[in-house]
């Protein structure tokens, strides 16, 4: 702009010019104070949506809490002798109560999200985890706890010391109670994140957080205590992962009629076969030798009611895998490039809380959460409860304190120690480490090829098997399968297993009973003087 003219001096032109700037000055000074106030005005509003969510979270846990020391007060279980009640729950468990608990602890943190994240990765064909875990509680319920039942047994684990002797058979759950921490620390873990993408919430804090909770309760009730909050916490589950499909569905950018039956379905390919069969082997049958389960079978007031339990808590847990798989297609139809912030490609680990974060209205997000976090919490509680019965019964008083029996209030003190053991070391582990599925995998591998065989074993001829015949067998299978290698902890093959055309961990599976037996028959007369 041209401010000097023929009939003005340069004075004149000056101010004008001043005059001018100032005004375009003012003008962008308000136009940025705008869109300041607008920033402002957005993230204020985003930390009243966190402070609104995270007291509903809050308000759960809460709920959870008190819920879970109530019912500890209810049965009287603050008294200093209360074991069996902490443990089995008097062998009093009621049917209803039983198959709400069973199903929690099956549908955990893992259960959701990993079905949501295969799906989307895969399809339906490669959720193995839900499917076999599922139908392993039938096959236990119509043919392992009748006879663990008929011998009043307290753990699965009494089974393996009553066929192979207190000390051997304590030691051959030992990968499997290794495996419970590193699954609670890997179900933390994954609750940190999804708290963290929902509500902005510190890692840290919501794994600390969510691990007291949980300890406390478990610690104080036991089972009745970890039974009365599962049934709180499936309601949760349901309720929250239903309520966002409607308003998933209908979000923009996601078309759910684009999906063909094969991305819904998945595929296999012809040298995928043999490790689909080795890897849905080692779930359906690495979940029989599961404590969790057990503790809840052998709690029932029957072997009738247990069975039940057993068959209603497979049909309800496949059940509630509709609402994962259908999250896991709805992420899959999203159009990502109308939702920059979403990951689903770099981190479809966290695929369910991020879809709903971004394909829900907030207080939808918030009470999915919950729903997640319900999920979790049952995963958690049950691990504690089983590897500290397992810590308590099968090694401080069958083992530790075999010459002379504990008394209850001695198991009950070395119980509530062995919760808050178990939770820190889960805790510490989740906080400390980036390789704890790979550890878990590599411990339930463990408890494929080492614990399911022996423990077939124990409850179907345990007279025909030796304490020498399981060491054999224990220590053959553990050192082939750590010679196969296992990439996600860093462990390097020193077998070459890839012109193997068999399930090779079913292969070593049947190579330790092939074991057991042989080494049994050998050795059975040494084995019964060590006894």
């Amino acid at each position: 702009m041209n401010f000097w003219t023929k009939n003005e001096d340069f004075e004149q032109c000056a101010k004008r010019h001043l005059l001018h700037m100032r005004k375009k000055t003012e003008a962008c000074t308000t136009n940025r104070h705008k869109k300041c106030a607008e920033l402002k005005g957005l993230e204020l509003s985003k930390i009243i949506m966190d402070l609104v969510g995270l007291a509903f979270v809050a308000l759960f846990y809460l709920v959870i809490l008190v819920g879970g020391l109530w019912m500890a007060r209810q049965k009287g279980l603050f008294e200093p002798d209360s074991w069996e009640e902490i443990v089995l729950a008097k062998r009093e468990l009621g049917l209803c109560l039983g198959i709400f608990t069973l199903i929690a602890t099956e549908v955990g943190g893992a259960f959701v999200n990993g079905t949501a994240e295969e799906v989307f990765n895969r399809g339906l064909l490669w959720c193995q985890a839900p499917i076999g875990y599922s139908l392993s509680m039938t096959i236990n319920g119509l043919f392992i706890v009748p006879k663990l039942r008929a011998k009043k047994y307290v753990t699965c684990i009494d089974s393996l010391q009553d066929a192979y002797g207190q000390t051997m058979g304590g030691l051959i759950y030992l990968p499997s109670c290794i495996g419970d921490i590193c699954w609670t620390a890997a179900v933390l873990s994954a609750l940190g994140s999804s708290l963290s993408i929902i509500l902005d919430l510190d890692v840290r804090v919501s794994i600390i957080g969510s691990a007291l909770i949980a300890i406390i309760y478990t610690l104080c009730g036991g089972m009745y205590s970890v039974a009365f909050t599962d049934m709180i916490q499936i309601t949760f589950i349901f309720g929250g992962l239903w309520l966002a499909i409607p308003f998933m569905v209908t979000a923009q950018g996601v078309n759910i009629q684009d999906l063909s039956i094969k991305d819904w379905i998945g595929e296999i390919h012809d040298k995928e076969w043999i490790t689909y069969i080795d890897g849905f082997l080692l779930i359906l049958c690495g979940g029989i030798p599961w404590q969790p389960y057990h503790q809840r079978a052998l709690a029932m007031t029957s072997t009738k009611r247990a069975q039940i339990l057993s068959v209603i808590s497979t049909i309800g847990c496949l059940t509630l895998m509709i609402p994962p798989v259908m999250i896991g297609g709805i992420a899959k139809a999203t159009n990502a490039t109308l939702y920059p912030q979403i990951s689903f490609e770099s981190n479809p680990s966290n695929i369910l809380p991020e879809s709903l974060y971004h394909l829900t209205p907030y207080w939808v997000s918030v009470f999915g959460l919950s729903a997640i976090s319900a999920a979790a919490m049952s995963s958690v509680d049950s691990s504690l409860l089983s590897g500290a019965s397992y810590l308590t019964h099968n090694i401080y008083s069958g083992i530790y304190r075999k010459s002379h029996q504990s008394s209850k209030s001695d198991n009950v003190k070395v119980f509530r120690i062995s919760v808050l053991v178990l939770g820190f070391c889960s805790t510490l582990l989740s906080l400390s480490t980036s390789t704890i599925y790979g550890l878990w995998i590599l411990a339930g591998d463990l408890g494929y090829v080492v614990v399911f065989p022996q423990f077939i074993g124990s409850v179907y001829f345990p007279e025909k098997l030796s304490s020498c015949g399981s060491l054999t067998a224990g220590m053959v299978s553990i050192v082939l399968r750590l010679l196969i290698g296992e990439e996600m902890i860093g462990l390097p093959p020193v077998l070459d297993t890839s012109n193997v055309f068999f399930p090779i961990k079913t292969l070593l599976m049947l190579i330790s009973l092939l074991a057991l037996i042989v080494t049994s028959k050998l050795t059975k007369k040494v084995s019964q003087q060590m006894k």
